[in-house]
């Protein structure tokens, strides 16, 4: 936030607040979210199962806002911080960050189930999230068909 940034550099000024962008932390965590897969794919084998990995929506990859969904980008926005700065959220509005993921030639070798529910709510009216990530029902309804829906077709 920008309360603690402002503290941080008040209380401490010989350590600088380095913030790295979104786009270097997407790099950094994609190659760790690769990884991750790995470990899930092992456990999964172990159990004789199979993995799904779901790409979880955001709010910034939806065009029709709601006002309840303006305040809550207006609260990060303004007051929490809690994904970088102005930069950062218009990054996001306009970039699927899983395509990273994606396009990892380590992840095209996993062979993994996934589904992209990130432009999910793209084109919604609705009020579905009340906060970056997390779904009012409605939304939260809509994944669960569109999970149900993706297991029916490619695993069950």
């Amino acid at each position: 936030s920008y309360l603690a940034r402002y503290l941080s550099e008040k209380l401490y000024p010989e350590k600088s607040y380095n913030v790295r962008s979104i786009r270097k932390n997407i790099d950094i965590f994609s190659n760790l979210f690769v990884e991750n897969i790995s470990r899930m794919r092992i456990l999964a084998n172990s159990y004789n199962s199979s993995f799904l990995q779901v790409f979880q929506p955001n709010i910034f990859r939806k065009r029709f806002l709601t006002p309840g969904e303006i305040k809550v980008i207006d609260l990060y926005k303004n007051f929490r911080q809690a994904i970088g700065n102005f930069d950062d959220i218009r990054f996001l509005e306009k970039n699927d960050f899983y395509s990273y993921v994606l396009r990892k030639e380590k992840f095209n070798k996993k062979n993994t189930h996934t589904l992209n529910l990130n432009d999910i709510f793209l084109n919604d009216k609705d009020n579905c999230f009340f906060s970056l990530v997390h779904c009012r029902d409605e939304g939260y309804e809509k994944i669960a068909k569109n999970i149900f829906d993706y297991l029916n077709k490619y695993i069950l």
